[in-house]
């Protein structure tokens, strides 16, 4: 092959990398030409040697130091030598995609109210941009052997995806553990947990020559059926927020309080079971819990017999209603103490008395009666034991 007098590379576009020029029959005195943006390496028996920036260079002695200790070229004249020339694109690469192909698990700290974390599976996707910080590294490697094809970004991509994704996944929990913030909720800190992605994910590709340039955190998902529960239980902790006095105690048993009169609407006989049938419930809006709440009141002195009627057809079994306790327990809405209170409820006789009046204190609590109307139903209830 004939010695080669000029040395170039025009790279097709950005996304490549790096490349081999074709040759390795080289001499002193042929030019070696490297674009801004470029660097060219030198490499003999697998050692990286010279290394060349921007500009037009006449290859001599003195600017091949360490090939020349190597090869023991002569000083002076046109020496032929045998050596990999290999160019490294040093353009910053942006707009690369990445996801997560399997959801992670993280422990939300912010969607449960009583403080417990729930472990929930998401998923995200986003955007990251490299560029190529210590040629010699990048290339020892990464590029490893390719032959005289260009290094391109398609390259890269299946080399580092999975660390990736394996440090951004300890990042988001992390992130969660730290800020507190719900998954529900992160849309509002992508840019914060971009941040906070990035600085734990560039370190291991630095070990690799490649710089990180930005890594963008653009959504983090999680499955349609767990947002319509969490959003659910949202809307049911909005609802308390709404309904509540000044405490969060006095929020839950206004809601509590609001339960009861759902639970009445299954049972006939009584005025608060006609007045929730007639449209009282939660969509007229929750203005209506307290002129509800006293009407249901009146309804505790209604006599046994009737108390004690079977529920209508369509009616919410006790069973049900377990099973709506046992979720409201496990989503954080209900404390312990609270869940066995109403589970004593709904398993209790409707005419027990000590229900009844259980029932009566917890309207009070939540202002839904006055203090007269308490003390007025509550001796009622009292005569007829």
């Amino acid at each position: 092959m004939a010695v080669v007098d000029r040395v170039k590379w025009d790279a097709a576009s950005n996304e490549q990398l790096a490349w081999k020029f074709p040759s390795e029959e080289l001499k002193l005195g042929t030019q070696l030409i490297v674009a801004p943006s470029q660097e060219a390496l030198f490499i003999k028996g697998g050692q990286a040697l010279d290394l060349f920036g921007p500009g037009t260079h006449t290859l001599e002695t003195g600017n091949l130091p360490l090939l020349t200790r190597l090869l023991k070229l002569p000083f002076g004249g046109a020496t032929p030598f045998t050596a990999e020339v290999w160019y490294v694109n040093k353009t910053v690469v942006r707009d690369l995609k990445w996801g997560t192909p399997n959801p992670i698990g993280v422990k939300d700290y912010g969607s449960n109210p009583a403080g417990v974390p729930v472990l929930i599976h998401v998923g995200a996707s986003g955007t990251w941009g490299i560029r190529i910080e210590d040629s010699r590294s990048f290339l020892t490697q990464v590029v490893g052997s390719v032959g005289w094809r260009p290094f391109t970004v398609a390259d890269v991509r299946p080399q580092f995806m999975g660390k990736i994704v394996q440090e951004f996944s300890g990042s988001l929990g992390e992130f969660f553990r730290n800020s507190r913030i719900s998954v529900f909720e992160v849309a509002g800190s992508l840019s914060d947990l971009s941040s906070f992605s990035r600085e734990r994910i560039q370190p291991e590709l630095r070990k690799y020559g490649i710089e990180l340039i930005n890594f963008d955190v653009m959504a983090v998902s999680v499955p349609d059926d767990l947002r319509e529960r969490m959003e659910k239980g949202a809307l049911d902790r909005l609802e308390v927020d709404q309904f509540g006095g000044s405490t969060i105690s006095q929020g839950y048993a206004a809601k509590r309080s609001f339960d009861i009169l759902q639970q009445a609407a299954t049972t006939p006989g009584g005025t608060a079971g006609t007045l929730l049938a007639g449209g009282m419930g939660l969509g007229i809006g929750l203005g209506a819990g307290v002129p509800a709440g006293q009407q249901l009141a009146q309804n505790m002195t209604v006599l046994p017999a009737q108390a004690s009627a079977p529920p209508p057809s369509g009616g919410a079994s006790a069973d049900t209603r377990l099973k709506k306790l046992d979720e409201a327990l496990q989503m954080g809405l209900l404390t312990p103490e609270e869940y066995e209170a109403k589970k004593r409820d709904i398993t209790a006789p409707a005419s027990d008395p000590t229900v009844r009046l259980r029932k009566l204190k917890e309207l009070l609590d939540a202002g839904l009666i006055s203090p007269d109307d308490f003390e007025t139903k509550k001796a009622a209830i009292i005569r007829e034991l």
